[in-house]
């Protein structure tokens, strides 16, 4: 239940999340350094991934979720590298090709996004008309800028106030 995306300036996620049937909205969006860091999966072991990546003098948490992915773009170079099974024993780590990436429940509607002019913002936006995992506000990171902040977005016009 998510979506993450990134277009070369851009780094974008959704907020939807669940505790067991309770939903729920939070910011998937961590900086690390100059790198900014979201995924998909379950939430809890996400997170303790991305505090892992913060500090590997920790131990390595052992995480079941096969299906866990980490989006992670250096903002010195913006190559999105896709960390999928992190914390298994076989560690998967590959660049994508070019620089447009979605992960998640929406990646789909998200790349198709993006291939036709959309930044990652608007992505995640129109990620939220086609995929019920895909919620409002968005919270984005503009690689661009002097200073790495994550920002909120949530105009509903810019997704035909379709899902709220």
């Amino acid at each position: 239940m998510t979506t993450v995306a990134f277009d070369g300036r851009y780094f974008a996620a959704d907020s939807a999340t669940s505790c067991g049937y309770i939903p729920f909205k939070i910011d998937k969006i961590k900086i690390i350094g100059t790198a900014v860091v979201s995924g998909t999966g379950n939430t809890d072991e996400v997170f303790t991934s991305i505090d892992w990546l913060k500090d590997q003098s920790k131990d390595k948490p052992s995480i079941n979720n096969e299906n866990q992915v980490i989006l992670w773009v250096d903002s010195r170079d913006k190559i999105p590298y896709i960390l999928g099974h992190l914390l298994h024993k076989d560690r998967l780590v590959f660049k994508p090709n070019p620089n447009l990436v979605a992960i998640g429940s929406g990646c789909q509607a998200a790349m198709t996004a993006m291939y036709l002019g959309k930044n990652a913002i608007e992505a995640v936006c129109c990620a939220c008309l086609f995929d019920t995992g895909t919620q409002l506000p968005i919270y984005y990171v503009d690689l661009d800028a002097d200073v790495l902040e994550i920002k909120e977005f949530q105009e509903k016009e810019n997704c035909h106030e379709a899902k709220t």
